[in-house]
């Protein structure tokens, strides 16, 4: 059978997400366990979630349920029983910008000051990954991270209505196109699969900085090291996997230094890594590549697919090898 029109592939903003999770979690209201099993079923799955541990949500029953969204600045937030309050920050592919969660809890901090025994639980919902740095910047502001991973195991599939299984599928969709770089050739010009490859990474205690500030909303910045005004103010060298391939940078933001004198500092470093397949590029900009570090990522012999232990282990390697180097400069 062809595949069938996935309504969440048009609806795609976060006001139709919103709309969604309002929707999943009025079923979890107890007069619904027998009008619709599946549906009472799977939105209280997801509210367990999210109210464990705060609430012992075995013995939790829900007899009211109230949902406002887009209340003064707010997403959405649920208010149960009376006295709990599920604050929502909900996100697509953006992240936290504008103070948005200090913004949102002081909205709700301020409306249920008065409400005796108020519990208040703040969550940060995001159909997309929630890389290092966001993650500690949300639960630095009190809100609980929940991203697609969590999200595709939490959405029990074949529920027999078109809502719940259409949003189910296009959240799988999506999770299996970011891992497909473990079970197919990988395209480092397939934005999905980097992505999915990188988030992977960034898993490990590989440490890495992340994306580059300077070139922020691109997945191509990837920085594993990045060592700020190297020699000159304003002028830094990276390691970085940059569109899918593994170099070292030199980077010029500043018109005080020349690019080609900053870059040629750097000609001695091809010898430092000369146990790897290497290129050089002479090229002159502000964000220079000195070395591009070949046969990366490492591939499995047989399958030709991501051996992501021996990749780790050689990005290891050459992070060493990186950090000593720099030493001299």
């Amino acid at each position: 059978m062809n595949k069938m029109p996935n309504i969440f592939e048009f609806a795609t903003s976060e006001l139709s997400q919103d709309a969604f999770f309002c929707w999943l979690l009025s079923w979890s209201k107890e007069e619904y366990k027998t009008t619709n099993p599946a549906l009472y079923e799977r939105s209280r799955k997801f509210l367990d979630f999210i109210i464990s541990p705060e609430i012992d949500s075995e013995n939790f029953i829900v007899h009211k349920i109230g949902i406002k969204r887009q209340y003064k600045k707010t997403d959405f937030f649920v208010i149960l029983n009376n006295n709990i309050v599920l604050l929502f920050e909900d996100k697509v592919n953006t992240k936290n910008h504008d103070n948005q969660l200090e913004t949102s809890s002081k909205v709700i901090n301020s409306e249920f000051k008065d409400v005796k025994n108020v519990q208040i639980i703040k969550i940060y919902l995001k159909t997309d990954f929630i890389w290092k740095e966001e993650e500690l910047e949300v639960e630095k502001a009190g809100f609980k991270p929940i991203d697609i991973i969590q999200i595709n195991d939490l959405l029990l599939e074949n529920s027999n209505n078109n809502i719940y299984d259409d949003f189910c599928q296009n959240i799988k969709s999506k999770v299996q196109t970011y891992q497909s770089y473990k079970n197919s050739h990988f395209n480092k010009n397939n934005f999905n699969q980097l992505k999915g490859f990188l988030f992977d990474l960034s898993q490990t205690d590989l440490n890495f900085v992340g994306f580059d500030k300077y070139h922020t909303g691109t997945m191509s910045w990837y920085i594993i090291s990045w060592k700020q005004d190297l020699i000159y103010k304003n002028c830094h060298l990276s390691l970085e996997i940059f569109k899918g391939e593994l170099m070292i940078k030199a980077h010029v933001y500043t018109a005080k230094i020349n690019k080609g004198v900053y870059r040629n500092k750097f000609n001695g470093l091809p010898h430092k890594f000369s146990q790897y397949k290497t290129e050089i590029n002479k090229r002159t900009g502000k964000d220079m590549m000195v070395i591009k570090i070949n046969e990366f990522p490492v591939l499995n012999e047989e399958s030709h697919f991501i051996d992501f232990g021996k990749t780790v282990g050689k990005l290891k390697e050459i992070s060493l090898v990186f950090e000593n180097a720099v030493k001299e400069y």
